[in-house]
């Protein structure tokens, strides 16, 4: 018996070296563990590509630049960046540890 699976091609990047990129590109600073309430030594996956934003998470952007206040704003922010050319649109594999 064959186990089904896929090969995927993915972007490992660590949580630091994120945050550090994202806080480069906005007035504010991201902590993304506590932005995404994760635990230690544990890897989330998101998936980039150039879409618009919709209208509630286009009005969380506008807040977030104005105030940094936010709640889960990791994926918009990443989207954002992507939009704009700064991130390459695919499957982000982002390390955390802390």
């Amino acid at each position: 018996m064959e186990l089904k699976c896929e090969k995927k091609v993915l972007i490992v990047v660590d949580c630091s070296d994120l945050e550090a990129f994202i806080n480069k590109h906005y007035d504010h600073k991201i902590e993304i563990v506590a932005d995404q309430e994760t635990g230690n030594d544990v890897s989330i996956t998101i998936k980039l590509s150039k879409v618009e934003m919709r209208e509630f998470e286009q009005k969380q952007l506008d807040e977030y630049k104005k105030s940094g206040k936010g709640m889960y704003m990791l994926n918009t922010l990443m989207r954002d960046l992507c939009n704009q050319g700064i991130l390459d649109a695919g499957e982000y594999l982002i390390n955390m540890s802390w």
